[in-house]
């Protein structure tokens, strides 16, 4: 038994701590949705958790990484540009709404209409010209099928355009190495400030360590810390 004690302690030691201390085996790793540097509510939890058994255990010291990963971040930060853009756009246009306790409504909850309206209008901004759109394509209909309604058609066209504009506004928007740094820095120090937020653990305790230990899991952006 103490032998593997021993054993799981040089191997896995926060695999003991989170035995320990709640948190499981994973107690470690601690997940961000893709482009945002903000600890949600699980990931509070789960990092006050750590600070608990840091606090236990004042020889130990941890070490937070300053990374992410681009192939998530990148496009999830494109859509948060593009978002503010959209919203932007949208008080522009009812300078009454500016007030923050009267947001505009979501763009998803738009009707297409008004989603392609809005992203005309931010694509004007953006380019200074009007958006031209693909020529719009029959559709062939199969043996047997009624052809589709003009209704339909008119639908489809409606929702084809809405995905072109879209796509074509992300092309105008730049998300630079700076950006994704500064992404990484805001991960780092949330954590490291739930860690030392009434704690009294010793700063010096608490490394910011730039390296690659992220990866991606599901949507989210996975950081893995380690213990010293």
């Amino acid at each position: 038994v103490v032998l593997n004690l021993l054993v799981k302690i040089v191997t896995s030691p926060f695999a003991l701590l989170g035995s320990m201390f709640g948190g499981g085996p994973d107690l470690q790793y601690v997940d961000f949705p893709a482009g945002l540097g903000a600890l949600d509510e699980a990931g509070q939890n789960r990092v006050k958790t750590i600070a608990k058994a840091l606090a236990e255990r004042p020889q130990l010291k941890i070490a937070v990484p300053l990374a992410g990963v681009p192939d998530l971040d990148r496009p999830a930060l494109l859509d948060s540009k593009l978002h503010s853009l959209l919203l932007e756009q949208q008080r522009a246009q009812n300078p009454r709404k500016k007030d923050a306790a009267m947001q505009p409504p979501a763009f998803d909850t738009l009707p297409p209409p008004a989603q392609l309206e809005l992203l005309a209008a931010v694509y004007k901004k953006q380019t200074g010209g009007a958006a031209k759109f693909p020529t719009p394509a029959e559709a062939a209909a199969a043996p047997d099928v009624p052809a589709p309604s003009k209704a339909d058609l008119k639908a489809q066209q409606l929702t084809l355009n809405i995905d072109f504009l879209r796509t074509e506004l992300l092309k105008t928007i730049q998300v630079d190495d700076a950006e994704v740094q500064a992404l990484a820095q805001a991960r780092a120090s949330a954590i490291q400030q739930v860690l030392l937020t009434d704690t009294q653990i010793d700063p010096a305790r608490v490394f910011l360590v730039a390296n690659n230990k992220a990866k991606a899991q599901a949507n989210a952006v996975r950081l893995e810390l380690t213990l010293e």
